[in-house]
């Protein structure tokens, strides 16, 4: 009996997560075109700038897609022996 539960605790854990994205995703993707008339990027990049005061800002267009950012990592390795004392 602790193993059925056990298994169904583990199961729920699995599933439900995925159910919850399916109706959440079901339910706010109508209608398609919800944000068609609030404008576009630009337009709330120079909202926010204006709001915050930052009005000497341009905001241009920017022909290059930029598909991910990854900020540059440095790595420190630092290697340790140890000495044989046979």
């Amino acid at each position: 009996m602790f193993w059925i539960i056990i298994l169904l605790l583990v199961a729920m854990c699995v599933f439900l997560p995925n159910l919850w994205v399916k109706h959440v995703m079901e339910k706010y993707s109508q209608p398609a075109d919800r944000y068609r008339e609030q404008g576009n990027g630009a337009e709330l990049a120079r909202h926010l700038l204006d709001s915050f005061g930052l009005d000497n800002v341009d905001v241009e267009e920017s022909l290059t897609v930029i598909t991910m950012i990854q900020p540059q990592r440095s790595f420190a390795c630092r290697r340790t022996t140890t000495q044989d004392t046979h």
